[in-house]
Order: structure tokens, then C-alpha cells, then sequence
């Protein structure tokens, strides 16, 4: 008999977290690791999200149909029900007050932890909850058999502040197929004109790591410099939104610059085809998903050189200091302005993308698991 997985997902959220759970199933083949069962624990929402399969059975306990705050306390409550279902445990969203072991955890969100990109929210509401997030994602990385890290700078910044944990494994994300698209012929600058402008496109939320007004910036700059360049800002309203429609009520700035608020996932891949290149100005992720998507969509990109981006994105275009509206503008106009970075930009990012699988990513998650099963740990 295979080994029996349980996957405690209640405390993870909507959006990409339920999009990286329903991938990694979607890709899984858990014989091929010795794996005979998965069982997931997770709310009436996220249920219909996962994939129907043989060997997976989803539950939804009572508690985690209710508040989601209460929904982290689900593992105490069904100690039990974890330990006759399964050999070992794995939560993904970092967040666990259970007694199970071995239990492998993961490490989603590098906010709480950057205490210089958390400083942003000083002790507003999001900065109270950013320090809780710390306090208790910490616990559970302290007590965990072994923690998932999605890249290797993540890992390092994180441990900065937890100390040196038990075990540690690098297992980046994957990209779903559907926005794998072959790099498409970029043409010069000379060939664009303001009636048929050159389409950016920058996808996040609008928060203050995410530096949309700095981009919106340098994009009014080189329309002073008069290239036909407009920039589509795609994404769910967060802490700088008032800050980002007060400059595009500024003078004509709603002419080239638009935002469009957010866009459901499945919607992503055509905008992406509309749009002759991208750009993505964090300066905090843990991996940015987005930016791989954009790779895999096979779009020239200018890229932060902050924080994991340089580990994720490898030089694969122009780069800049998203604090610093000089550089952003002078990384924008390389790439609006040489069709030939372009071109080799999208050829290298494309390239680049393809290491990022699903099918990587759940064969070495249900490998550890089983790895730290056999250990005895």
C-alpha cells in the first residue's frame, strides 16, 4: 500500500492560492512517487476548484464553511480525522496549530517577513496583520518536519529572521500552459504612431510594493519624449488605488494610461496577446507568478532588480530600480524603443519560463513528502 498524503488547506485563501493547489493536482501522478492517496481538507469554495481524480478525496468540515478566522483552528479540532486519514501532512498556507507530524509546510508570502517592504504600512491595519502573519507563520516553520520555499532568496530573507529551520527544499511554482505563447516578431518603434500606440501591459494588485504610480510616471515621461506608447494597469484596488486615479486625473493621462481594475485568471492569456510588452515593478514576492506568466506568454519584459526578481527573471530584459522614476523610465524607453532587445528579451523569457512546470513542482513536492515520511521524522 502507497503512502496516504493529507493536504490541510484551511488556511489558505482564494485567488493563487487555490489556483497553485488546483494546479499542483491537476499535474500530480502520485504513484509515480509511491503515493496511493491525497486527502484535502479545505472550504465549500475552494472545493469546486480542485480536480476530480481517483485518488483525491476533498472534505469540507463543518468549521471551514464558516468564518475564515476560526478556519486556521480546524487542524485542533480534527486531530484525529488527520491522523487515521494520513502518513503525512502538508500545509500550504503556512498557518497550522495542529499536533500532526511529520507535517511539511510552505512559505507563500515574503511580506511579513521583509521587514523593510513591511515598514511601508507602519502600524495601520495591514501592518498589525503583517507582524501577526510573522509571529504565527514562524511558530509552524519552527515546528515543521520541513519547509517549502519557491526560491532560494525567499528561503534566505525568511530564515533571516526565523533562524536556521529544520529542513528547507527550493520548489518554485509552475505556469500553466494556457499562457505559453511563442514569441511573436517585434516590430521598430518607427512603426507604431499614437493612433496605433504600443501596448504595455503591467498586471498586479495596486499595493505600495507593487510601485504602479512609478510606472504610470515614466509612461507620462515618454510620451513627453513623444513615443506612442499606453499602458494597461490590470488588477484588484489595494492600498495606493487613490493614489494611482488622482495622477491619471491629471491632465490627459487617461489617454494612454488605463486602469482596468481586476481581470479573472482565465482572462489573463488574451490580454496578454493583445500586448506588445510588460512590465513588473514589485519590490516584494516570495515568487511572482505573474511575471512567469508574462514570460510564458513570450512578452519582452522590463523587470524590477529587486527582492527574487533577479533570481526569477534572470536578466532576461531591461531592469530598474522601481523606487527610482530615472531608472524605471530609462529600462522602459530600451525596451519600447529597440525592437531588437525586444525580441531577444522575449526569446529569453520565453526560454526562461519553461524550467517553471507544474509537473516539476508536484512530482518534487509529493517527493519530499514521501522523503520525509521514510526518514521517521
Amino acid at each position: 500500500m502507497g503512502l496516504r498524503v493529507g493536504i490541510d488547506a484551511s488556511s489558505l485563501g482564494d485567488g493563487g492560492a487555490a489556483t497553485h493547489l488546483s494546479e499542483l493536482l491537476q499535474a500530480a501522478s502520485p504513484a509515480d512517487s509511491g503515493v496511493s492517496r491525497i486527502v484535502v481538507w479545505c472550504s465549500p469554495e475552494m472545493a469546486p476548484q480542485l480536480p476530480q481524480r481517483p485518488w483525491l478525496e476533498v472534505k469540507t468540515p463543518s468549521l471551514l464553511g464558516g468564518w475564515r478566522v476560526l478556519r486556521p483552528l480546524w487542524p485542533l479540532v480534527g486531530h484525529n480525522e488527520i491522523a487515521s486519514s494520513c502518513d503525512v501532512l502538508l500545509v500550504p498556507g503556512g498557518i497550522s496549530f495542529g499536533r500532526f507530524q511529520p507535517m511539511v509546510t510552505m512559505s507563500r508570502n515574503l511580506l511579513p517577513f521583509d521587514v523593510r517592504e513591511r515598514s511601508r504600512y507602519g502600524w495601520s491595519r495591514v501592518g498589525t496583520r503583517l507582524r501577526l502573519l510573522e509571529l504565527l507563520q514562524t511558530a509552524t516553520f519552527r515546528r515543521a518536519t520541513a519547509t517549502i520555499f519557491l526560491t532560494r532568496t525567499a528561503q534566505n530573507i525568511v530564515q533571516s529572521r526565523t533562524g536556521a529551520l529544520r529542513r528547507c527544499e527550493v520548489i518554485p511554482h509552475g505556469v500553466s500552459v494556457v499562457f505559453r505563447h511563442t514569441p511573436r516578431n517585434q516590430e521598430p518603434i518607427s512603426a507604431y504612431s499614437f493612433e496605433r500606440p504600443l501596448r504595455l501591459v503591467y498586471v498586479s494588485v495596486l499595493e505600495r510594493y507593487k510601485h504602479q504610480l512609478q510606472v504610470a510616471r515614466a509612461v507620462a515621461a515618454l510620451r513627453e519624449r513623444h513615443f506612442p506608447v499606453v499602458l494597461d494597469l490590470v488588477g484588484p484596488a489595494g492600498s495606493t488605488k487613490a493614489e494611482v486615479e488622482q495622477f491619471l486625473d491629471e491632465g490627459d493621462h487617461r489617454s494612454f494610461i488605463r486602469y482596468c481594475g481586476p481581470l479573472a485568471y482565465s482572462k489573463l492569456p488574451e490580454l496578454y496577446s493583445r500586448s506588445d510588452a510588460a512590465v513588473f515593478a514589485s519590490t516584494c514576492e516570495n515568487m511572482p507568478n505573474i511575471l512567469v506568466e508574462k514570460m510564458a506568454a513570450g512578452l519582452p519584459v522590463a523587470c524590477s532588480n529587486r527582492g527574487v526578481m533577479p533570481e526569477v527573471f534572470g536578466g532576461s530584459g531591461p531592469t530598474f530600480d522601481p523606487e527610482s522614476l530615472e531608472s524605471v523610465t530609462a529600462a522602459l524607453e530600451k525596451l519600447v524603443g529597440d525592437a531588437d532587445l525586444r525580441r531577444e528579451s522575449a526569446r529569453l523569457s520565453y526560454a526562461r519560463s519553461e524550467a517553471f512546470s507544474w509537473e516539476r513542482c508536484a512530482r518534487e513536492t509529493l517527493n519530499l513528502l514521501v522523503s520525509v515520511h521514510a526518514d521517521g521524522c
